[in-house]
């Protein structure tokens, strides 16, 4: 789109017609585009593919989701999620949980140019140990600065005097190979207020 509002060029399809996304984010590479998008799946199921600026596939779509499953139930995707380019590979992370299990939030990186693939579970639900449950809406979010990402969310947080969770925004430093740090609250765990949103 132009200064004016106006189109240019034609539109391309960035996940097909057939996949039925009910959303999708994006990260513009050196020479692709990646795309992490949900499906219907009570409630989501999520994908990532890369494409080409034409829409080509170069990478087709993989469900993301694990199909661990001890009572019959797979876990399935969660609201939010988010993508970002790190200057050679694609970075995204997203949320899955399940009835009676702790939601966990994953990130992964693949290579722009190799495809080749790296996942970590960055954190999970706790039992109000100090951590508790995840907010049902919370935006997962996503930055990169060099070979580092870093994610923000809102999870529970035990708030000692209160003796009752309150919802804090937290943000996790996940290197390239993988290799997580401990969550790190972005005020006070202590202090009487929620957090809404988390955003870097």
């Amino acid at each position: 789109v132009n200064g004016a509002g106006q189109w240019i060029g034609e539109r391309i399809v960035l996940v097909g017609e057939g996949e039925e996304a009910l959303n999708a984010r994006t990260a513009f590479g050196e020479k692709s585009i990646g795309i992490l998008f949900q499906k219907d799946g009570e409630p989501y199921r999520n994908f990532f593919k890369i494409v080409d600026s034409d829409g080509k596939e170069l990478r087709p779509a993989e469900g993301l989701d694990p199909e661990v499953s001890v009572d019959g139930v797979g876990y399935r995707g969660a609201h939010g999620g988010d993508i970002a380019f790190d200057g050679s590979g694609f970075v995204f992370v997203w949320r899955v949980g399940k009835p009676n299990a702790k939601g966990i939030v994953f990130w992964s990186r693949v290579d722009e140019e190799t495809h080749e693939e790296v996942r970590a579970d960055v954190t999970m639900e706790g039992d109000e140990d100090p951590h508790g449950e995840f907010n049902l809406y919370t935006l997962i979010k996503v930055a990169v600065q060099g070979e580092t990402s870093v994610v923000s969310f809102v999870r529970d947080y035990y708030n000692q005097s209160l003796d009752m969770t309150l919802e804090k925004s937290q943000i996790i430093k996940v290197s390239k190979d993988g290799t997580v740090s401990p969550s790190v609250t972005t005020a006070p765990s202590q202090m009487w207020n929620y957090h809404h949103e988390a955003r870097i």
